[in-house]
């Protein structure tokens, strides 16, 4: 299955397998086919609840007053795995999560008020709430609002917001960004539910984006395997990496659809990245390691690999030039 109205930009690919209702992937986690590991999980009790407890560790916020301007290229953390980013002269979104969802409390405020937000384009990895937010595609605007996102997501993202145009794509499908800027799809281990009948009803992904010379890799979510070589084999090495970091234990949970700090640091390796951006900590309280734990397991990854040069670790609502 793909987009018709879309080139595909990996020679002899086929497309991504939808069968009986189904996406059904080579990088694809089970683990969200059935709701009762993660009942199990929840009802269990937190093994390190008193290690969470004590870490009083938090995400350091910049209130943002203005955005960066528009000739100027540039990258913005608003936490979690939320970004804007500055490119070609267009103004692109990256998963944004500002408003909800209801049920996830921020311990990191949002830098910048973001109702009537003008964007050009707003990227959507997948489905999860913790990436597609309705509320916050709502509160958007822009003359030419357009949403992409992976294959059969276009509708849900577009109910929240009529006036915002959609392009589907399938993995290894480049979007119609006009001259000056590629976006292309490409592949992410990971699953789609939002409700209890929509199992992989909707395709997942990452994203590259290309623009004067320059490449930012954005991962979503996935667990770790082949796809970062594959990415680097088809595009060559990528020039920042955004990359996740937390939401990692118990990893019999967590293992198959999120990347842990060390495998972030292999992925970077893999992708044979510039500049490694690490992301998906601190925002939201989603699993089991203290809200700390994921950047100090990062560092010290980091640093045994003689790749402290390659780390930059931003603030919410810093503005890291590009």
């Amino acid at each position: 299955m793909h987009n018709p109205d879309l080139p595909t930009v990996l020679e002899g690919y086929a497309g991504n397998t939808f069968r009986q209702g189904r996406f059904v992937e080579r990088y694809m986690s089970r683990i969200g086919r059935s709701f009762w590991p993660v009942l199990k999980w929840k009802f269990s009790g937190n093994p390190r609840r008193q290690a969470k407890r004590e870490d009083t560790w938090k995400l350091p916020v910049r209130p943002l007053a203005e955005l960066p301007p528009s000739g100027q290229d540039a990258l913005v953390w608003l936490g979690h795995a939320s970004f804007l980013l500055r490119a070609a002269g267009r103004t692109l979104l990256l998963d944004p999560v500002l408003a909800g969802p209801r049920f996830l409390r921020r311990r990191a405020a949002v830098p910048l008020e973001w109702r009537g937000l003008a964007a050009d384009y707003v990227l959507v990895s997948h489905g999860h709430y913790d990436h597609l937010d309705l509320a916050t595609l709502a509160g958007l605007r822009g003359a030419g609002l357009t949403a992409l996102v992976p294959l059969r997501l276009g509708a849900l993202a577009q109910s929240a917001n009529p006036a915002m145009a959609v392009q589907e794509a399938g993995w290894y499908q480049r979007y119609d960004t006009g001259p000056g800027l590629q976006v292309t799809l490409l592949p992410a281990q990971h699953w789609h539910r939002r409700g209890l009948g929509d199992y992989n009803a909707c395709l997942w992904g990452s994203f590259l984006v290309q623009w004067g010379g320059r490449s930012l890799y954005f991962a979503g979510d996935t667990g770790y395997n082949g796809h970062f070589r594959e990415i680097r084999e088809q595009f060559g090495p990528v020039d920042y990496a955004l990359l996740p970091i937390g939401a990692y234990d118990p990893a019999r949970i967590m293992q198959p659809s999120h990347l842990n700090p060390e495998e972030a640091v292999r992925a970077f390796q893999d992708l044979q990245a510039g500049t490694l951006v690490p992301m998906h900590y601190g925002t939201f309280d989603l699993s089991d390691e203290p809200a700390g734990e994921p950047l100090r397991r990062l560092r010290a990854a980091v640093d045994k690999e003689g790749l402290g040069a390659s780390l930059r670790v931003l603030d919410v609502g810093e503005v890291l030039p590009l």
